[in-house]
């Protein structure tokens, strides 16, 4: 039979890793959207892509925090500061698809960064 203390702490150390995970692919995507917001002189992509510095800044500074809540046994909070980034992507997501809807130049750039 399985101890539940071990189930316990494999799962901690498994959400420990997704977050850690998450954090550096946050970190990746904020230094390739700094890097395209310097490059464009395309008004449109400028504004979309300054949402996506926003948002990913902000991740970049929480998902930490959720790190530690988790750490701490507070699931909680943890999954919170968690699922409140997965809608901040979505938001930078969509700020493209509301202005360039099939620009391939919008999703090739930024958006197959993990492909």
């Amino acid at each position: 039979m399985i101890n539940v203390r071990i189930l316990e702490i494999c799962f901690k150390c498994l959400a420990h890793i997704i977050l850690e995970s998450a954090s550096t692919y946050c970190n990746i995507t904020y230094e390739q959207i700094k890097k395209l917001l310097n490059e464009t002189e395309d008004q449109a992509m400028k504004i979309c892509l300054d949402v996506c510095f926003q948002v990913y800044d902000l991740a970049i500074d929480e998902l930490p925090t959720a790190i530690k809540h988790m750490e701490n046994g507070d699931h909680d909070s943890a999954g919170r500061y968690v699922a409140d980034e997965i809608i901040e992507s979505d938001t930078c997501e969509s700020s493209f698809f509301g202005i360039f809807r099939n620009s391939e130049v919008a999703k090739s750039k930024l958006f197959n960064l993990g492909k």
